[in-house]
């Protein structure tokens, strides 16, 4: 009787061996799911993994800003779109727009703007200018699919904005950029965090979701005027 209550003892402990390797398992593949990217994204990226490269260059969600193309961008998420913004009185903008982009467990918007000769952007404005909509009182955009516009789809990137679906407390942003070399003030609830070296500008907002400005820190002062003009 003794050696059949091990037997059975060691029976049980088998058991419960076998269930928890189970369920480890079970476990780590909802884990990887949680932070794979969707079959539609390429490559996994966080908003913290910035690289910087010779020549006052960097690179962020596997883009090289100043080298990267628009091109480069569209193939990140088959969720995207390209648009032409106008405003009277201001200079034409193209930008790409990522509206579902993945950043391990983040979901995001990213917005890359892109560089492109003045005249051919009014030429492609012009000729795209039926389809345009309002997207404010004064300003309108026109969407523009990358089949239609091969010419644009080299032009560069100069900057990206980032801005995740999830409000990011103060610890989570010091723990992972660290403390930043400045803050501009811009409200009681919004503060600019600057990181120069790294070409990195963080809005963090009290209430509302941050975003997040890159751009090569060989330009980074162009964002500090702008920040300076705009808070002074």
């Amino acid at each position: 009787m003794v050696e059949w209550r091990f037997l059975m003892t060691g029976i049980s402990a088998m058991k419960w061996v076998h269930h928890t390797i189970i369920m480890s398992a079970i476990l780590g593949f909802f884990i990887w799911l949680a932070w794979a990217p969707p079959s539609s994204q390429r490559g996994v990226y966080f908003p913290w993994q910035i690289t910087l490269l010779e020549g006052g260059d960097s690179q962020v969600f596997g883009l090289t800003l100043g080298k990267s193309t628009l091109a480069d961008v569209i193939k990140l998420h088959q969720d995207h779109s390209v648009a032409i913004f106008y405003k009277p009185g201001n200079a034409l903008r193209l930008e790409a727009y990522l509206p579902n982009f993945k950043s391990g467990p983040l979901i995001a918007k990213l917005i890359a703007e892109i560089d492109v000769d003045n005249s051919l952007l009014e030429k492609t404005y012009e000729t795209y200018e039926v389809h345009r909509k309002p997207i404010d009182d004064q300003g309108f955009k026109v969407e523009l699919s990358s089949s239609s516009i091969p010419e644009l789809l080299t032009a560069k990137i100069i900057s990206l904005s980032y801005s995740p679906k999830a409000n990011l407390d103060e610890a989570l942003l010091l723990k992972h950029f660290g403390t930043p070399d400045s803050k501009i003030a811009e409200s009681d609830n919004i503060s600019h965090w600057l990181y120069p070296k790294k070409g990195l500008s963080i809005a963090y907002s009290l209430k509302g979701k941050e975003l997040f400005q890159y751009l090569p820190p060989k330009n980074f002062d162009r964002m500090i005027k702008k920040l300076e003009i705009n808070n002074p």
